[in-house]
């Protein structure tokens, strides 16, 4: 289980440069260059919640309203930030930070 503290401020790093493109959100990592690619309904509708005004909980309770409440929505989200706070696609604040 990851140590995600799920009442910090899940943000996009602007370093980043990342677009919609179709039916997927298109990120270039400015660090090391590297293109990922969000495709899944559910990881394009989390990705538009990360706008620094939010919190993993309040996410979650967007993302139940939208998908309902399977037994594992909590764990894959909370993978699914983690791994991209990781990658330093995004990153916790303790603090709500509005997009520019």
């Amino acid at each position: 289980m990851s140590s995600l503290d799920k009442n910090k401020y899940i943000c996009k790093n602007m370093d980043n440069a990342y677009r919609k493109v179709d039916d997927e959100i298109v990120i270039m990592d400015s660090e090391n260059s590297i293109i990922h690619r969000l495709q899944q309904e559910s990881a394009l509708d989390a990705w538009e919640l990360t706008n620094g005004e939010r919190n993993f909980n309040q996410i979650i309770v967007e993302m139940k309203n939208k998908y309902g409440n399977p037994e594992n929505i909590i764990s894959d989200f909370e993978e699914f930030f983690s791994e991209l706070i990781k990658k330093k696609i995004l990153f916790l604040s303790d603090v709500p930070i509005k997009e520019t």
